[in-house]
């Protein structure tokens, strides 16, 4: 009767006051890789994150290819010379699922790949300067599905819709002198808001390609014309954006429209007038929101924002590649920085979040995961009783003992 009596209270008493334990996010590492250069593996970086309509985790990765989890174990899809349905090359930046679990793999100079898992092959899309339906360019950096079922790719030389059936596609390209046109011919980051809209951003944050520091631009897709509304950095105007690089766009549960650019570019965009919302890191307050720390020292990139997320507990996860993640959370309005340079950021159907680094370790947290109190006792205890007006608990065994749950002492 005591150990029941010990339960039932135990029971009452985390329900009325488990929240007053919440603790940081713990990360849960899931798959650690050789980081020697070289070594067969080796697979670089995780470039992308999904889950397919069967529950499997997919990876791609800057040298392997795809790999396909399952919770336990890997397997691996990769390009094969003397298999001309395998994957095309194992440099894949990105990657999409559609519904029926075909993946849409984008390669680094070999174009754009299609496979099918119940045939167990791959079919390769690549431009053929004779052929002007054919992808724009061999290098394919983003890949979305809209809500109408329309694929988009993303190239180093423009923004491709493609018609599945006759394998062709249309091409959106940067007209110099066009302002309705796209603002650059280098596509990083597509994304599609809950009105439908899409977004286009451009412009590497890598310095060897050799870009100048205005191209790029965040772009808004108008589908009744064809044409682009251009949202750029103006120096003279600080409700433009921070950085013309755009690679992180979000929009949040609560219609919150979060833009990342390279440089200091944690924004909020209002739609509506196009002005943006700067949150700027302040070493002085590392609390309030904004991108992790900057690091000056890059030479062969600009730091920049690579994703913007957001947990089922309403929590904002900013990531960078250089100086780790930034949680947000908008009921306290503080930030808790974790020091895990990261590359991708996906949520999964089972609430997970999930977390790849530049090095090609993947990590996931469980925002719900119920923290526990507990407390040494010098004795045993067979009781306890809680009394909520003064907030102590009482804990009875070889004597009575009292918990002020306000000071913990």
């Amino acid at each position: 009767m005591k150990s029941l009596l010990l339960f039932a209270t135990l029971i009452f008493f985390l329900l009325r006051s488990g929240n007053l334990f919440s603790q940081p996010a713990r990360f849960n590492p899931v798959l650690a890789r050789d980081k020697n250069y070289g070594d067969e593996s080796y697979w670089g970086t995780i470039t992308d994150i999904k889950q397919d309509p069967r529950g499997y985790i997919w990876l791609s990765t800057a040298f392997k290819g795809l790999q396909r989890y399952d919770g336990l174990h890997l397997i691996s899809y990769t390009n094969d010379p003397h298999n001309p349905n395998s994957l095309s090359n194992n440099r894949v930046p990105c990657f999409d699922i559609d519904s029926s679990g075909v993946i849409w793999a984008a390669t680094y100079g070999d174009g754009l790949d299609k496979f099918d898992p119940e045939r167990n092959s791959f079919t390769h899309f690549r431009h053929n300067m004779l052929d002007e339906s054919s992808l724009s360019d061999d290098t394919v950096y983003s890949i979305l599905r809209d809500h109408l079922g329309i694929l988009w790719v993303g190239t180093y030389n423009g923004l491709d819709m493609l018609d599945e059936k006759k394998g062709k596609f249309t091409h959106f390209k940067n007209i110099p002198g066009d302002p309705s046109s796209l603002s650059f011919k280098r596509v990083w980051h597509l994304y599609e808001d809950r009105q439908g809209t899409l977004w286009v951003g451009c412009g590497s944050p890598f310095l060897t390609l050799g870009e100048k520091p205005e191209d790029g631009g965040l772009n808004r897709f108008d589908r009744s014309t064809g044409k682009f509304t251009r949202y750029l950095n103006d120096p003279g105007d600080s409700n433009t954006i921070a950085n013309n690089k755009v690679r992180a766009i979000y929009e949040d549960r609560k219609g919150n429209f979060w833009v990342g650019s390279a440089g200091d570019g944690l924004h909020i965009m209002d739609r509506k007038t196009g002005r943006f919302t700067h949150y700027n890191y302040d070493p002085a307050h590392p609390d309030k929101l904004s991108r992790p720390a900057l690091n000056p020292h890059e030479v062969y990139a600009i730091e920049n924002i690579t994703f913007i997320n957001e947990d089922t507990k309403g929590s904002i996860w900013i990531g960078s590649v250089l100086n780790g993640i930034n949680q947000y959370d908008p009921a306290t309005k503080k930030i808790t920085h974790f020091n895990l340079n990261c590359f991708r950021s996906f949520s999964s159907k089972d609430g997970l979040v999930w977390f790849s680094t530049a090095e090609g370790d993947l990590y996931n947290i469980n925002p719900s995961r119920k923290n526990i109190p507990y407390y040494t006792l010098h004795r045993p205890a067979n009781s306890l009783y809680y009394e909520e007006e003064s907030n102590d608990l009482w804990i009875g065994g070889k004597g009575l003992m009292r918990k002020d749950l306000n000071t913990q002492s």
